[in-house]
Parts: C-alpha cells; sequence; structure tokens
C-alpha cells in the first residue's frame, strides 16, 4: 500500500511538456539549489580577482574560510541536483524567431566589443606580432607558400585565412587587417558554440554557450592579440560537436565528418594538437564498451587496438616527445617495418570490409574509417620534417630551456601550482593577459562552470564525461610548456563555457518544473540578460584597464598617433633597451613614421609646405636628449611614463616638438631642410615588411633611382623601397615601356599598374606600349631587394626615338628648364 501511494504521489506531480513528461518539484527545492550555488558567489567574490567586479565589495573571508565554503556548496548543488527530477534539456525550448533575434544580437555584440578600438593595438605586442604579421604580408607581396612558418613552425590556417582577407584590401594597414581577420575568427567559433549547445539541449542552450563566449574577457582580449591563437577555439569547438553528431548517428557518413572535423584542428594552433587523440581514444573506449563489439578476430585487433597503439606513437613522434634516436622509431621508421605496418593495416581494411560490407559495418569499422580520414588529412604535416619544433621547442623537456631532468621537473611542478591560480585566481601574466590581480576566467564563467560541474557528478552521461575529460586535457599543452601563458590553454574556452551554459540551462528547466508558466520562463530570461550585461560592463572595464596600461611598443605607437596628424613623426632608436623594437614595422604601416638618424635632412619641392616635428627620445638616451637641446635651445620636453610592469610608474618616451620654422638649410644639423626640384623622385626606403610598407628606415629626392644614399646602408638597403615622382611627357602619342627584373617589383603609371612581379626565382618583366598625352604623369615604384641592392630601370621608348632610356634619363632630358613646379607644369 505504501509503494502504491507512493508511486501516486509522483504521478500526481508529472507536468506534460513537448509531448514528454517531466516531473513536478517543488518549490523549496530549488531554493535550496539556488542557495548552496550563492554560497559559491559569497566565496569566489571574496577572492580579489572577482571582488573587482563590485567597486568596494570587501567580503569578510579570506582562504581559509571561503575555499571551504566552495567545497561545501559543491557538495550540497551536487546533492540537491541529485533529488532533483530528470528532465530533458530542451524542455520549453525557445522558439525560431526567438533564437535567431538574439542569435544575431550576440553576434553584433560580440563584433563591436572585438572592433570598436580597431586601430589601437593590444597592450602587449611586441616582436612575436611583427613575425605573424610579417609572414602573413609575404604571402600576400612575395608568393610564399610554406605550410608551416617559421619562427615556432606555426599552423597555416590563420596565416592563410588573414591573407586571403589582405588581398582583397591591401592598403589596410597590418595591425586593422590582423585585428578583422582575429574578430572573424572569434565569431565563427561563437556560432559554432550556438551549433554545439543546440546539439545538446536545444537552441536555448545554444544562445547560452554562444552568449558566454561573446562576453568572456579572455576571448576578447585574444582577439585584441591579434596572433590567431583563437583558431584553436574553433577546432575544439569542431572536434566537439561533431564527435556529439557521430556518437548519436553512428553511420559511414558521420564518420567521414568527425574524421575532417578533428584533422582540420591541427591546422589552427598548436594547443588543439592534443585534443586529437584523446578524442579518437575517448570513442575508442565507447565502442568497446558496447559487448557486442568485444570480438577479436585478427583484422578487428589490427583496426582497434593497433591502430590505437600507431596513432599514440605518431603522436608521441610527431610532437617531439621521443626523437629519432630512441629505439622504437629507428625500429619502425625502417623501410621494411614500416612497410608490413602500413600492409598490415591495409589488409585490416580490406578484411573488414570483406566481412562486414553485406550485413553492416561494425562500430568498430566506422572508427576506423575516421582514423583513416584523419591521418590523411595529417598527411601534410606529419611529412614535414619540422612539424615536432612548435612543441619540441618550447617544452619541460627540451634542452634549449632546461639542462637537467631536474629542472624540468622543477618546471613542471611550478606549472601545475600555478595552473588553478591562472585560470580561477589572481595570478596574471603581465606580459599576456590576464592583467595583475585578475584571471583568465572572470566572475560569470567560473560560477557558472561550478553549477555545471555538479551537475555533471549528479548526473553524468557520456557525452558529459568527454567534457570534463576535454577540459583537463586542454590543460596539457600549458602545463608542459616552458612559458604557460594563457594562450597555451585557449581549448579550455569550449569545455568550460559549454559546461557553465549547460548548468544554466538545467537550471533554466529546474525552474519550469517548479512552476511551468510564460512568467517564469520571461523572469529567468530577464535575470540571465540582466547578469550578462552585468558580466559584460565588468569585462569591457578589465579589458579598458589592461589597455590602460600598455607595455613599450604599444604605449609608444599611442603616442605617435596622437602626433601624427600633425606633425612629422621620428623615432631616435635606443639600441640597449626596448624603447621600440622591429614591431614598428607592423605598428607603423600605413603611416608615415621615420626613424631618427645622426643627420635626418627633409628634401622638399617648391611651394612644398613644410610640417612641424615630433621627435621622440627614450628616457634613458640622455646623449640624444642633449644633441637636440642643443640644436633646439628653449624647447620643453615632454615626458610620458610607463606604467606597465611598474606600478609606481617611470619616464619612459621624452618628445619634443619643433616648430617647422627652428629648421635650418645646414646641411650637418641633425634635422635640416633641403629644397630640390620638383622634377626628383622620392625615395623611401623600409625593412622586410611586405613590399614598401612599415617604418621608413630613411627618406630623401634623387635623380636616379640608385643614387647612394647619405647614412649608414647596413639597416636601409637590404630590404624594399619605394619610389615616386613626375616627370614629363612633351607630346602625345605611344610611348614604350620595358622591365626587367630580378626582383619583386611594382610599377604604376598614372595609378594604373603596368607590370607586376610577384616572384623572384627568376628574371620577369615584360614591355607595353602605352599611349601618352603631353603632361605630367605620375610614377610609383615599389621593389624588394629579392635578389640584389638596388631598383631595376624601367626603360622608357617615345615616339620615333631610335633607342630606349631609362625613365630617370628621360624625365632629366624632359623636364622644363625655367623650373617650374609640378603643378605649374601640369596646368
Amino acid at each position: 500500500m505504501r509503494l502504491m501511494a507512493k508511486s501516486k504521489s509522483k504521478s500526481s506531480r508529472t507536468l506534460a511538456v513537448k509531448g514528454k513528461r517531466t516531473q513536478g518539484l517543488s518549490l523549496h527545492l530549488f531554493l535550496l539549489l539556488l542557495g548552496s550555488w550563492a554560497i559559491a558567489w559569497l566565496a569566489l567574490l571574496s577572492m580579489p580577482n572577482f571582488a573587482i567586479m563590485i567597486p568596494g565589495l570587501k567580503l569578510p573571508f579570506f582562504p581559509a574560510v571561503y575555499l571551504p565554503m566552495l567545497l561545501a556548496s559543491f557538495i550540497a548543488m551536487v546533492y540537491f541536483w541529485k533529488q532533483i527530477p530528470t528532465a530533458p534539456e530542451d524542455q520549453n525550448d525557445i522558439s525560431p524567431w526567438t533564437a535567431r533575434f538574439f542569435f544575431w544580437l550576440f553576434i553584433l555584440v560580440a563584433a563591436y566589443l572585438r572592433l570598436f578600438d580597431v586601430t589601437r593595438v593590444g597592450a602587449s605586442v611586441w616582436a612575436d606580432h611583427y613575425v605573424h604579421t610579417s609572414d602573413i604580408r609575404s604571402l600576400v607581396d612575395f608568393q610564399w607558400r610554406p605550410l608551416l612558418f617559421p619562427q615556432g613552425q606555426r599552423e597555416p590556417l590563420f596565416p592563410y585565412f588573414t591573407a586571403l582577407l589582405w588581398s582583397f584590401a591591401p592598403a589596410t594597414p597590418g595591425q586593422v587587417i590582423m585585428q578583422i581577420s582575429n574578430t572573424l575568427i572569434d565569431l565563427a567559433a561563437i556560432w559554432i558554440f550556438y551549433l554545439l549547445g543546440k546539439e545538446i539541449g536545444g537552441r536555448r542552450l545554444g544562445l547560452l554557450v554562444m552568449g558566454t563566449g561573446a562576453i568572456s574577457k579572455l576571448m576578447i582580449e585574444t582577439t585584441k592579440d591579434q596572433v590567431g591563437a583563437d583558431t584553436c577555439v574553433i577546432g575544439g569547438a569542431v572536434a566537439l560537436l561533431f564527435t556529439l553528431r557521430f556518437l548519436k548517428k553512428f553511420d559511414m557518413k558521420h564518420a567521414v565528418e568527425w574524421g575532417l572535423a578533428l584533422g582540420f584542428g591541427a591546422y589552427t594552433y598548436v594547443p588543439m594538437r592534443p585534443w586529437m587523440p584523446a578524442i579518437l581514444g575517448l570513442v575508442w573506449l565507447w565502442v568497446f564498451s558496447d559487448v557486442k563489439e568485444r570480438k577479436f578476430d585478427l583484422y578487428r585487433v589490427i583496426l582497434g587496438p593497433g591502430l590505437l597503439a600507431g596513432w599514440a606513437f605518431l603522436f608521441l613522434y610527431k610532437n617531439g616527445f621521443i626523437t629519432e634516436d630512441h629505439i622504437w622509431v629507428k625500429v619502425l621508421s625502417h623501410p621494411f617495418i614500416s612497410t608490413i605496418c602500413i600492409l598490415t593495416a591495409l589488409y585490416g581494411y580490406y578484411e573488414g570490409y570483406r566481412a562486414e560490407h553485406k550485413k553492416g559495418f561494425s562500430k568498430l569499422y566506422k572508427w576506423a574509417v575516421a582514423a583513416a580520414v584523419i591521418r590523411l588529412v595529417l598527411l601534410p604535416l606529419y611529412q614535414n620534417p619540422d612539424y615536432a619544433q612548435h612543441v619540441a621547442g618550447i617544452s619541460v623537456i627540451s634542452s634549449l630551456f632546461y639542462h637537467s631532468s631536474q629542472q624540468s621537473l622543477d618546471s613542471l611542478r611550478q606549472n601545475l601550482s600555478d595552473l588553478v591560480p591562472l585560470f580561477f585566481g589572481p595570478r596574471g601574466f603581465p606580459m599576456c593577459f590576464p592583467a595583475s590581480a585578475d584571471s583568465m576566467y572572470g566572475f560569470f564563467e567560473t560560477s557558472l562552470a561550478l553549477l555545471g560541474l555538479a551537475y555533471f557528478v549528479a548526473r553524468p552521461s557520456l557525452q558529459k564525461v568527454y567534457v570534463i575529460v576535454l577540459f583537463f586535457v586542454g590543460w596539457v599543452p600549458g602545463v608542459l610548456s616552458n612559458a604557460p601563458y594563457p594562450l597555451r590553454y585557449l581549448t579550455s574556452d569550449v569545455t568550460l563555457f559549454l559546461a557553465g551554459a549547460w548548468g544554466l540551462n538545467r537550471l533554466w528547466v529546474t525552474a519550469f518544473q517548479v512552476k511551468n508558466t510564460k512568467w517564469v520562463n520571461a523572469l529567468i530570461a530577464a535575470l540571465v540578460l540582466a547578469a550578462g550585461i552585468w558580466q559584460l560592463s565588468v569585462n569591457f572595464n578589465l579589458y579598458q584597464q589592461w589597455m590602460a596600461k600598455p607595455g613599450p611598443n604599444p604605449l609608444l605607437d599611442n603616442l605617435v598617433q596622437e602626433e601624427l596628424p600633425t606633425h612629422r613623426v621620428y623615432l631616435t632608436y635606443y639600441s640597449t633597451d626596448s624603447f621600440w623594437t622591429i614591431c614598428q614595422d607592423l605598428l607603423c604601416d600605413g603611416r608615415q613614421v621615420y626613424r631618427s638618424r645622426d643627420i635626418n635632412s627633409i628634401d622638399m619641392v617648391p611651394g612644398e609646405k613644410g610640417r612641424d616635428l615630433a621627435i621622440f627620445v627614450f628616457a634613458r638616451d640622455v646623449d640624444s636628449q642633449k644633441k637636440l637641446e642643443k640644436e633646439f635651445p628653449g624647447i620643453p620636453w615632454k615626458i610620458t611614463k610607463i606604467y606597465f610592469s611598474n606600478p609606481q610608474g617611470e619616464d619612459f618616451a621624452y618628445l619634443m616638438e619643433v616648430p617647422f620654422e627652428r629648421l635650418t638649410n645646414n646641411p650637418k644639423a641633425e634635422f635640416n631642410v633641403q629644397t630640390v626640384s620638383p622634377w626628383t623622385w622620392r625615395r623611401r626606403f623600409y625593412g622586410s615588411f611586405g613590399l614598401g610598407r612599415g617604418f621608413i628606415r630613411y627618406e630623401d629626392r634623387v635623380t636616379h633611382w640608385n643614387e647612394k644614399i647619405t647614412v649608414k646602408e647596413n639597416d636601409v638597403t637590404n630590404g624594399s623601397q619605394r619610389i615616386d615622382g613626375d616627370f614629363n611627357v612633351p607630346s602625345d602619342g605611344d610611348y614604350s615601356f620595358t622591365l626587367r627584373t630580378g626582383n619583386v617589383y611594382q610599377f604604376d603609371l598614372d595609378g594604373q599598374r603596368v607590370f607586376t612581379v610577384e616572384r623572384y626565382d627568376k628574371y620577369q618583366g615584360g614591355k607595353k606600349t602605352i599611349h601618352l598625352k603631353a603632361g605630367v604623369h605620375h610614377v610609383a615604384v615599389a621593389n624588394a631587394c629579392t635578389v640584389g641592392q638596388g631598383v631595376d630601370s624601367v626603360m622608357i621608348q617615345a615616339p620615333g626615338a631610335p633607342q630606349a632610356v631609362s625613365l630617370e634619363d628621360y624625365s632629366l632630358s624632359t623636364a622644363p628648364t625655367d623650373s617650374t613646379s609640378t603643378s605649374e607644369a601640369k596646368n
């Protein structure tokens, strides 16, 4: 009788939702769950990195109290989750139209947060950012096509994607195109977040995961860091999405899709690498857990344990954990042994197909097909002899950094002890976000993750186990590296955001179990949106704080941007400290910023208006300061402090603003003005940042393109040049232009491209005949010294002329003799 009464009581609390029946819930149990979670909030807000969310908040808790509070809160949440009856994850799911509205709202919010200050660089820009952007520019300008990129053997997805974008807008400054590219990658990741959540729990869960990513401080700052590290977030989200789809529908089509998705991850960023063997192994364990799959025919042994062992060996070998002198590498790489291994694998696939194709393929065979697809996708990378360098060169076992196993172990232990404080505690890494006293993940993500993890523990499932395992797998790249900064843990975004959103979604469903009305749904939606807006405002404030304490390069860039509209800007090099680095090529792309030298002659044509000078000198460069004070007495210095690594601040940049009227025509003065003919050619010398882009090393005006420069040439003539100027055509006619060069070269006439030489492996050029009208025509040349120094001349043959002459000589011969200005000649 008691049993019957209990059964009747349960059924009386049952609600019908979307064709399914789910048990009701008493309000007090729901409130107890909320109260347990609220204790976790108080404990988290006692930590300094989360207390900054509420200005002036100082709870009277300390680690000995708030850590036990967190543990007690977590245990209580697990207990109450267990008491709550099960319910569909998509119960009372939102409508498609509502989902579309919020989907595009979150996309717009995410885009704004990443692009509103697109012309400013991140606070931690340094030489690495130049390397990344310079490589991408070389793809565009020099037709360079590596699979892995030097300086770390970096993966190709981000460079090639950004180069594609840049090819549509080649004049866009490097820092701007990098920000746009990273933003598009982030938006794609956020879209995948939606699909991932929707795959598990419907549109509501998809939007919750998506919204978490859209406002995430870590994702926003990663985008601003501009090195494409966020590609691994896409890689992880895509891999997990197609893994779940494969587990849901275990057929051959989904097996191939799953293999392609996992293989794609290898082309993103190095933290994605351990995910591939981990997911492959997890799905194999799931297959093997099926009693029907525990058969040990020879082909199944080959396709099961054999393939898994082969994958493990390849992963360890191709990521530098075992080297070429290891006994197993020597044995398995022997031509005879490797041939036997390949033939054995082929036999397994053939025999499996022959045995199963009529009655239907087993789960193991489909898994093996996916493994083969992954291997084919990875083949170009695994065949590259440098693939292992990105991991091996920066790992805790690398001989480049550690000279003994004890040092490696000490570093590993330190990485492990720093890990949780870096993720969730006040352990910042000033060289690379988060800023000091902040954590990688904010209060919103952390509190939701606790809620979700408690739900996972209380109601385990295969999907939830995968999420937890992959979260810890995401620790591997950072823990095993010599510098475990946040970029090496980014795949954790996927699992942490998913777990948190999953927990919040289940709490939402729990509210429906208490009272299933539209008002309850609206109230929870309003609370979630309010909490999201609050966290967004906090994250935006933290982002601004990070940007307000820039490192040396971005700080100098901010100062330069302030001066450029009204001044001609010079930077004075200081060799013994980091006043500015090669990164200035990236920062000055698209701007006219000059290197200051011992003698800086400003060549001007008649009628040209001069600009005041803005000369930056490092605070410790006393000699340069004294020289300028002697040349321009009475002009005060404007001093800027840097707070990047010193909270008290220290003098960093000295700025002298020199009125143009103070300049003389004395050629020996440090800064002087020289008046030259309007029929001279302006030359600008650049470094190796693409073709004629970046920081201007030297500028002058000459009558011939290859005249000797008047400064030391070691950092000037080995890069690229831009030459522009006007020449006079005395009469209408057909003029022939001829070019032969071994350099990468561009020649424009009146704004139209005449010659383009994109490769430097042989002499190229051509001949073109162009009809010109009498008058002044403008020429622009870009040249990279890829074969030899100097700029090869373009030859011109006028109508009726017996032979071609260089364009420079032709310009001299046709220049008006009365020294009229260019504008007068045009009239």
